[in-house]
């Protein structure tokens, strides 16, 4: 057992389908320049309250991440078929004080981080960070929980249009 506090950072974290890539959601990816347009593969939804800041700058240079690689974060303003490549969809993220034309590229994944830890369920997986304390014991610091079962965005915005 350990103790979690106010302190300790809380998320939920399930794979999503296409349909959480919609206008007005905040999505962080770190997509790669090619050919002057960026092509993402991998989409972090961030549902529920919190502060969230728009970011469009160049990753920093890390092992296993390309030197053609930029951070981009913002809410979705608009997802369309591109013209001059019709097997691609495009979705315009608000970074900042500008719009970023972002690809998703073929093989994509999408990522839901869940602000509500009421969304947890019995059996998920759960991977605590922490660090030594006092006395023995056991600081928790951030706690990620994992859910089992895919989300499905058209269910999960039905439930919360309920809930309102």
């Amino acid at each position: 057992e350990f103790q979690v506090t106010s302190r300790a950072k809380m998320a939920v974290t399930a794979k999503g389908d296409v349909g959480f890539l919609t206008k007005g959601q905040f999505v962080s990816a770190q997509p790669v320049a090619t050919n002057n347009k960026l092509f993402g593969k991998k989409f972090t939804v961030h549902v529920g309250p919190g502060k969230k800041r728009g970011v469009f700058a160049k990753a920093p240079k890390q092992v296993g991440v390309s030197t053609a690689a930029w951070n981009v974060a913002g809410q979705i303003t608009g997802r369309v078929k591109d013209a001059d490549y019709p097997d691609y969809e495009v979705i315009a993220l608000r970074a900042g004080k500008r719009t970023v034309p972002v690809f998703i590229d073929k093989g994509y994944s999408v990522t839901v981080l869940l602000a509500d830890v009421s969304r947890a369920e019995p059996g998920s997986a759960v991977t605590i960070e922490g660090r030594p304390g006092t006395r023995n014991r056991f600081t928790v610091s951030a706690v990620k929980i994992d859910l089992a079962k895919p989300l499905k965005a058209e269910e999960f915005f039905a439930d919360d249009k309920k809930k309102k």
